[in-house]
């Protein structure tokens, strides 16, 4: 599997569509997400947590958006992995 840095570098075309704020915090949680792995079941159990302690504070359609968003990205993200194996 391919490097921290190496994946970030892959990450690049897509971060430039955001600002620096944006770019550096997506950048941290990409680098956290990769060097800790986490199986489904840890990341269901912590959009859960996530979403039962913010859930007052976003509309509800944002919040199914967000997840549906999260979910095709990690379904991408997977794919790409496989094909490199």
């Amino acid at each position: 599997m391919k490097d921290v840095q190496a994946i970030l570098a892959d990450w690049e075309p897509f971060l430039r569509h955001f600002d620096a704020e944006r770019q550096e915090r997506l950048r941290s949680l990409l680098e956290s997400c990769l060097s800790n792995p986490l199986t489904p079941q840890q990341w269901a159990a912590r959009w859960e947590q996530v979403l039962a302690t913010d859930s007052a504070r976003i509309p509800a359609k944002r919040r199914i958006a967000d997840l549906e968003a999260a979910l095709e990205e990690a379904i991408a993200v997977v794919r790409e992995q496989w094909r490199e194996q």
